[in-house]
Order: C-alpha cells, then structure tokens, then sequence
C-alpha cells in the first residue's frame, strides 16, 4: 500500500473558536494601547500658552512632560503680529501628530517715561503728548491728561500725565504748565525799502528778523505777489509777523525794479612798485563804487605778480555791480632790488602805532584823528630829496625812524597812519605832462567810513601857505591858480569832494 495512500494522509488541523478569540483579544489590546498613547500624547500639548509681549514662544513651551519626544510649531509665528495683545490659533506637531492650540499674548507690565515742564500761551495748550521726552514699553503707548488743563488760568498749574499702553496698564507722571498771555504783537526790522535789478532774485527776507517779547520764534512771511521783477517799476512788499498767541503786525514798504546799463567806477587805481620780498595790499588804495549798487564786487588778477623777482607785472582790477556791468583796469606792479636792508613789515606797523599811542586816544573821532597826524608831521618831520620812492612802506619807515623825505615820504607816512587807524583812503600822483616836471603825491582820507574823501597832504607846500588837512577840490584848484599845476591829477579815478 503506497503511503500517498489517503490513509496515510494527515488532516490539517482546524481553528476553533478559541483561536478567533486570541486574535480578536490581541487586535484589540493594540487598538486600545494606541488610542492610550494617542491620549496621552494629545493630553500632554497643552491647549493654551500665554506669553508676555515681546518675549518668544518655542515648541517646548507647549508639552507639560519632556518625553524626549519632537515637537515643533507648524504656524509660521513671523506672520503673527506678537507684539499686540490678543490671541492666535496656532498647530503644534508633536511625535507627527498635529494638535491645534491657542498662543495668547498678554501685556502685564506698565510703561516708564520721562515729562518736562512746558510754558504755553493761553491759545495754544500744549497735548498731553507734548509733556513727553521719553517712552518705553513693549507696545504702543499714549498719553492723556488725568484731568484736562485749565487754560483761563494764568501762571503755573501741575497736570498729571497718564502713560497707557495696549495691555491697558498705565503710568502717571506730574508736570508743570505754566500758561502765558500774550497781547502784544511782535516787531518787524529791516523792512525797509529795496532797489534790484531788472530779472535778479530780490532776497526780500535778508536782513528782516522779528522780535516778540515772548515768543522766540513768531512767524515772518512776506506777500511779493505784486512784485514784477522783469518790469521796472516800484512795488509794494508786505511783511507780516505772527506769535504764538495770535498776535500779528505788518509792514508795507516798496522794492524798486531797475534796469542797471551802468558799470561801477574803480577809483584810486595806479601803478605801484615795491622791493624784492615786500608784502603788498592790492585792495587798500581802490574804491568801487555805483550808482544803483551798494555793494559792487572787487575782484583782482594778480596771478603773474612775483614779489621774489625783480621785474614789471600785469595786475588787473575787476569791479562788478549787481546786475552784471562790470569794468576792469590794468596796471603794473614794478618789483626791484633793494639797495639796503629792509625793515619787516612787523617792525614797521610797531613804529607807527607807538606814534598813534602817544598822538590819538579812542574816544577821538576820525576828523579829530586825521588832525592829530597832521600836526604831528609838520611838527616831526623835515623835508629831503633823499627818498627811496619804490616802496612806500620803506619810505613811510624812513620818516618815522629819520624823520626826513621828500613829499612821497610825507604822503606814505601818512597813508601808513591811516591805513592802521583803519581810515579809508586813497593815494594821488601829479599828473605827468603838465607844467610841473616833478613828481607829486598826495592823500585822500574818509572820515564817514568811505562815504566821502577829502585831500590831505602834509607835505610842506611853496607859497601860498595853506593848511591842506580834509579839503576839497576847490581849494586845490584855487591852490593850481597861485602855483600852476601843482594839484592837477586825473579826476575821473577818484571821487568828487563835498563842497564844504
């Protein structure tokens, strides 16, 4: 009998119902462990975290027991706005299982600042927020008076001023308000009347201020609105000034529009020479002057000029007026060897002020101090052909230290005094060609600051005998008609004497 015989076969064994149970018993043990651990991981996310304004949140903060366990925070917590009180949903993933919970900001701790004391006119009350100097705080904070200023009050006042930021806690600090009343307007100066030139800027606020016995800084405007600067004309200009109370005051005057086609003068423009190494003042012997422009402009191209080398330079005066005329001379500057040694220009300056120390006082005025140097020449110094006429600081030297010269070391010591007195003054050479085959030299002097010149020379004169200390033309023309020639000069560069 073979043993595939089914006698031989064995029979598998069959489940019962014992077997179905097992497996029933253990699927759900699983099942329930499971949800245990789900619990238990769901259990252990706290629903809800609170966290100050302006500190930060992590994940950590969410689990109540550190099981080792990852937990992030899948809310991009950037595009929250965490520095404002209020509540956020947020989802914390924690071992791959995502669990949502509520991020509650909160703002517990009070603002801190600073206030000063502010003084204010009675129309114009300062906010609360004016007190303030300083604030700090997490988040946005404002300010508030406990109780509102009295404002009919006049004098000083305490106010309370109340911090409050977004959480609702509040700071309160004292201050001082000090209330004015004003009714007095301010003053306007310098409104006075202009002239400027056809198609120019008229700076009509330079050289205006407004004073207010209050208040530092009161309004200045000015209405231009009638002003027509491209048509010659005479306009009104009104200047108002307003404080801080309202008060307010004004002023008309007027601004004439001109058309200028006239160039300024150069007045006292000549040659000049010096020696090797001497200094030399382009400016101090020239005038500018206009008819409409007060303030023309000197310019001088002394570029080519060499005082290291001996030889003859080109020097150029340029005058300019406001409106663009402008006219230029040229001279030269003649640069030469000295024969001696040279007095410094410290040396020199120091000479003739121990001179004026002991000659003028400050409380002399100009006229009286021009006198005070004539007399003292006439009485100090003697005349001698023997002076070096290349320098006239050198010649100016050689009379105060000698005492001698001929009249080009009279007029140069002269020029010397005034020049540190600080007098406006203007050097004059006789014209050549006339009947006079010597050379002459002279001053002109200001005793206004510039407004007007008189003629000075102090050097002694041929008959007729005549004081020449601040006279006019007409005397030097009366003098050429007794010694012919002896003041004739080019008039035109050089100004006109008053009368008197």
């Amino acid at each position: 009998m073979s043993k595939h015989h089914p006698k031989y076969l064995k029979e598998k064994p069959k489940k019962g119902p014992a077997g179905k149970i097992v497996l029933l018993v253990l699927l759900a043990l699983v099942l329930v462990c499971g949800f245990l651990f789900w619990k238990y991981i769901i259990q252990n996310v706290r629903s809800e975290v609170t966290m100050e304004v302006g500190q930060s949140v992590t994940a950590q903060d969410f689990i109540i027991s550190d099981m080792g366990l990852e937990a992030e925070i899948q809310t991009d917590l950037s595009a929250l706005d965490l520095n404002v009180p209020g509540e956020h949903r947020v989802t914390v993933k924690y071992c791959y299982i995502p669990i949502p919970a509520s991020l509650r900001v909160q703002d517990t701790v009070a603002p801190t600042g600073t206030v000063q004391n502010i003084t204010a006119f009675s129309n114009k009350i300062p906010t609360a927020a004016d007190f303030v100097t300083s604030v700090s705080d997490m988040t946005q904070v404002t300010a508030s008076f406990s109780h509102e200023p009295d404002t009919s009050l006049e004098g000083d006042q305490m106010v309370t001023i109340v911090l409050t930021d977004l959480g609702g806690n509040t700071a309160r600090f004292a201050a001082t308000l000090t209330i004015l009343h004003d009714e007095t307007a301010p003053e306007i100066t310098g409104a006075e009347e202009r002239v400027v030139f056809l198609g120019m800027e008229a700076g009509l606020l330079e050289g205006v201020t407004v004073t207010d016995d209050l208040d530092p800084e009161a309004l200045l405007t000015v209405d231009d609105s009638k002003v027509d600067l491209e048509t010659p004309g005479t306009y009104d200009v009104t200047y108002t000034a307003v404080d801080a109370s309202g008060n307010e005051t004004s002023v008309t005057t007027t601004v004439t529009v001109v058309k200028d086609d006239t160039a300024p003068q150069l007045l006292g423009v000549r040659n000049l020479s010096v020696f090797v190494g001497s200094t030399i003042s382009y400016r101090s012997d020239v005038i500018v002057r206009d008819d409409i422009d007060d303030n023309p402009k000197l310019s001088i191209d002394s570029s080519q000029v060499d005082l290291s080398t001996p030889g003859t330079y080109p020097v150029v005066y340029t005058a300019k007026d406001g409106a663009g005329n402008e006219v230029s001379m040229e001279t030269t500057i003649t640069v030469s060897e000295a024969s001696k040694e040279l007095a410094d220009q410290e040396t020199i300056y120091a000479a003739a002020d121990k001179v004026l120390a002991r000659i003028t006082n400050s409380s002399m005025s100009d006229t009286a101090k021009v006198k005070a140097i004539y007399k003292w020449v006439l009485n100090e110094c003697w005349y001698s052909s023997d002076c070096d006429k290349t320098d006239w600081m050198q010649a100016a030297y050689q009379m105060l230290d000698k005492g001698y010269g001929d009249c080009f070391g009279f007029y140069a010591v002269c020029r010397l005094m005034f020049e540190r007195l600080g007098l406006p003054n203007l050097s004059i050479q006789r014209s050549p060609g006339t009947a006079r085959t010597t050379t002459h030299y002279w001053s002109m002097v200001s005793v206004d600051g510039g407004e007007t010149f008189y003629h000075f020379d102090s050097c002694p004169h041929p008959r007729p005998a005549r004081n020449m200390c601040l006279v006019t033309d007409a005397v030097l023309e009366w003098f050429n008609g007794h010694c012919v020639d002896y003041y004739t000069y080019d008039k035109s560069l050089y100004p006109a004497t008053p009368e008197e």
